[in-house]
């Protein structure tokens, strides 16, 4: 579906909000679908030092996970942690909302240890209609733990009490959270439930580096339809390969099934790798 409108053939219709967006080939080649990755990872995520290859594929994973959120049964929790301050790790998060969205991300502060305050921000964020909310600055070497949160990221409707009124609102938990901190580690429920990228400056006083862009915000708001053209395309070219993993899933299948599958496919990387390391 590339036309405002209803689509018989899919019964969707799409409402484009008066915008319009670059064309996706219907076949793209492998050539096509390789110039959209190195597109997202050398020039969408150029100012961002990844401590590895893998971390990179976690933040490209971002935009896939962004882009097809509201069809995913359930969602991994990215988790973007560095050493010290200042490495983007806000930064980063936000540009994942500009550039699919084209708005800033929605931030809550993160509750620590208040499992009744974070029950009330997920139904709130849900209620809302956000489809990617970050959790920002988590304290540093926190141990990240929460029942309620580890039920959202898993669970595909999401119950609770409405905040005083004696009814309760049941909705589709499909929407995406992040964190952000310095050596975030997770309890022992967690680890299977978090896609974790790890920045590393390499230096430290990384306040002072230089970015390849001095307006990274409105890079990513000009370039906007390049990057969701760019994600389309590798989804599209996967799709039409028909590629099968080999490779045990995971408690997010259909997530593995968009996300994780066409990266592997196209990069060589396996995300599932990811949990392990979080482990």
């Amino acid at each position: 579906m590339m036309d405002h409108g209803y689509d018989k053939e899919t019964g969707l219709f799409l409402h484009l909000g008066g915008q319009s967006f670059l064309p996706v080939p219907d076949n793209p080649t492998m050539d096509e679908a390789l110039a959209a990755f190195r597109f997202l990872r050398d020039e969408v995520l150029a100012d961002f030092p990844f401590a590895t290859e893998m971390d990179a594929v976690a933040a490209i994973a971002m935009f896939f996970s962004k882009v097809q959120v509201r069809f995913l049964a359930a969602c991994p929790i990215y988790a973007i942690s560095a050493a010290t301050q200042s490495s983007g790790k806000t930064e980063l998060t936000n540009v994942v909302s500009l550039s699919i969205d084209g708005r800033p991300i929605a931030t809550q502060p993160w509750p620590d240890g208040d499992e009744a305050e974070m029950k009330k921000t997920i139904t709130a964020c849900l209620r809302e209609g956000h489809s990617l909310v970050m959790f920002d600055n988590v304290p540093d070497g926190h141990k990240v733990r929460s029942t309620h949160l580890a039920q959202a990221v898993t669970s595909e409707i999401h119950r609770d009490r409405v905040l005083g009124l004696s009814e309760n609102v049941t909705s589709p938990a499909n929407m995406m959270f992040a964190l952000t901190g310095n050596n975030l580690s997770f309890s022992r429920d967690m680890p299977t439930r978090v896609m974790q990228c790890y920045l590393d400056p390499k230096r430290d006083d990384p306040q002072r580096r230089r970015f390849a862009r001095a307006n990274l915000k409105g890079w990513c708001l000009s370039n906007r339809n390049r990057t969701i053209q760019a994600v389309l395309t590798i989804l599209r070219a996967f799709h039409i390969a028909s590629w099968e993993s080999d490779e045990a899933g995971s408690r997010f299948p259909v997530w593995a099934r968009c996300v994780r599958d066409p990266l592997m496919w196209l990069a060589g990387h396996d995300l599932l790798r990811v949990f392990d390391d979080v482990a």
